[in-house]
């Protein structure tokens, strides 16, 4: 009998019916649960669904379950095509005049048997308003797969080009101005073209910052998330440093201070937090100078046009440019000689020879002239051995300026001594220079521009073939062109310096000079002109 059929509660609901419930189609809701009443009488008088059992009824639904969207939007097309009454006129066999049509009439089958409405939305897995939908579209366009209407329209609160330039811009700046030039390949990281920033600056430090600077240039503010997503994509040479690149012990102490702060007191914590605050900002000012200094060397050799170092054998006098120029200069960890890159067997020397590098970085050109140091030369790295090659640095390839801007790191074997202030005044007091200004970065922060080019010198040295010494003036001539940070091509020169060139006893020692107490604590030094037969000179903390 008709009471004995299953007619749709054999299907589980796949979709939860709560969310058509919201949106007022009851009948969509009943149909999803499966309790309805089927009232047709298509299947010789009683209700379609009984042509089916239940596990077929379940299967063909199934099996449009499993087509796309668009894929089953052409089949259910493709069936109304099939019985869609769109004549002017109805047609009717009990009429003879038959009347004027006023609204398309469908019929509904599958596999040549004809089925009620509802029979047929639960076959296809689809619902009344689609349905509606469907016949309206073929109706106007055919046989087409409908389009929505907001494809490929951009959606009003999408991210427009200029705010992703405004944020790409943000972050390239900001690395110019903050991030830190390690030499070479750093390990841990495929590119050798990173600029990492401090870790003591994180992402999100970064983004309040970008936050504040569109609040006061009333520019569109977006998220962090995309903020993330946009350095990402378009920064990705960009990077915090991580704690093992990061060279500062007094950072690193500072961060174990504020992590075992935890469960200090208030005072204890602001007092960890006020040290590690003072210590990085220490650091960031000797950086701000350092980047000033080089940008006022840069528009003062544009203001001069000058494009490359003086040559040895084309002296000039001394102060004879009014200008400031600024040098950099550092020792290197010493190469090996002789090398070979393809390393074919044994090699010659059970040991290999050393060579130290020495380096005077001007930035403004930008140029660099590397001393090779051969271990018959030289014995140690003190102060007599910075002093002789910046006396011959000045003297043969200097821009013989009036004013002088050094920048070393904070060794004192090496460079924070008072044999190198004893130099430097004896270059005011000779006329070499009118005024000079020594500064020192801070102890783990010392990475600047020299460390830059020998990391590029070193790359090129292991790839070249270098016998003896002389050949390795031969690899800065088959570097490629690299470019600084200002786009400008960086240019390395080698020069092997002789032992007579290494003076132990300096012109500049044989003047009686006194002695500056407690040096270590000063990071810049300046030195001038005697004025009123007195030398002027100022030391700053």
């Amino acid at each position: 009998m008709f009471s004995d059929v299953p007619v749709l509660e054999l299907s589980r609901p796949i979709v939860d019916q709560n969310y058509y419930l919201k949106t007022g189609g009851k009948e969509d809701a009943k149909l999803v649960s499966g309790h309805f009443e089927c009232c047709c009488q298509y299947n010789n008088g009683r209700p379609c669904p009984t042509r089916y059992s239940a596990e077929q009824l379940l299967d063909i639904r199934m099996s449009h379950l499993q087509m796309k969207h668009d894929q089953l939007d052409l089949v259910v097309m493709a069936k109304l095509s099939m019985a869609l009454h769109r004549t002017s006129k109805t047609v009717s066999s009990r009429k003879s005049d038959q009347s004027e049509r006023q609204k398309d009439r469908s019929n509904y089958y599958h596999e040549g048997q004809k089925i009620c409405h509802s029979v047929f939305m639960y076959m296809h897995a689809i619902f009344k308003d689609r349905l509606h939908a469907l016949l309206i579209h073929y109706k106007e366009h055919g046989m087409i797969p409908r389009v929505h209407g907001n494809k490929g329209k951009q959606p009003s609160h999408s991210l427009k080009p200029e705010d992703c330039q405004a944020v790409v811009d943000f972050i390239v700046n900001y690395a110019e101005v903050n991030a830190v030039l390690l030499p070479g390949r750093i390990p841990g990281y495929k590119r050798d073209d990173l600029k990492l920033l401090p870790s003591s600056v994180s992402k999100a430090a970064i983004f309040r910052l970008y936050e504040e600077s569109c609040r006061l240039a009333n520019r569109r503010l977006i998220v962090k998330r995309t903020f993330y997503q946009l350095w990402q994509n378009y920064c990705p040479y960009i990077l915090p440093m991580r704690p093992r690149s990061d060279l500062c012990w007094t950072c690193q102490q500072n961060s174990t201070n504020i992590i075992r702060s935890a469960n200090l007191p208030d005072n204890d914590k602001s007092e960890v937090l006020q040290c590690a605050q003072l210590h990085l900002a220490k650091a960031s000012a000797e950086r701000t100078l350092y980047t000033s200094a080089v940008a006022r060397c840069k528009s003062a050799v544009f203001d001069n046009s000058l494009v490359a170092l003086e040559q040895p054998g084309t002296y000039l006098l001394d102060c004879s440019r009014e200008m400031t120029v600024h040098y950099s200069f550092d020792f290197a960890q010493q190469v090996h000689y002789t090398y070979n890159p393809q390393q074919p067997g044994p090699i010659y020397f059970k040991t290999p020879r050393k060579c130290g590098l020495f380096g005077v970085m001007t930035e403004g050109l930008p140029q660099m002239v590397i001393f090779l140091l051969d271990e018959a030369v030289t014995v140690s790295k003190g102060a007599n051995c910075v002093i002789s090659m910046l006396d011959y640095f000045f003297t043969h390839y200097g821009l013989k300026e009036t004013i002088l801007h050094l920048h070393a790191d904070n060794c004192t074997g090496q460079n924070k001594n008072n044999a190198m202030i004893h130099y430097l005044l004896w270059q005011v007091m000779t006329g070499k220079h009118k005024e000079i200004t020594l500064s020192f970065m801070l102890a783990g922060h010392t990475k600047f521009a020299p460390d830059w080019c020998f990391g590029l010198f070193k790359r090129q040295f292991r790839k070249t073939k270098v016998d003896c010494l002389s050949d390795k003036t031969k690899v800065t001539k088959q570097m490629p062109q690299f470019m600084y940070r200002d786009k400008s091509s960086i240019r390395l020169l080698c020069k092997c310096q002789r032992k007579d060139r290494l003076h132990t006893n300096h012109s500049c020692h044989r003047h009686k000079y006194e002695k500056v107490p407690k040096l270590i604590l000063f990071y810049f030094i300046i030195s001038k002109r005697p004025v009123d037969g007195k030398l002027g000179d100022r030391f700053t903390h």
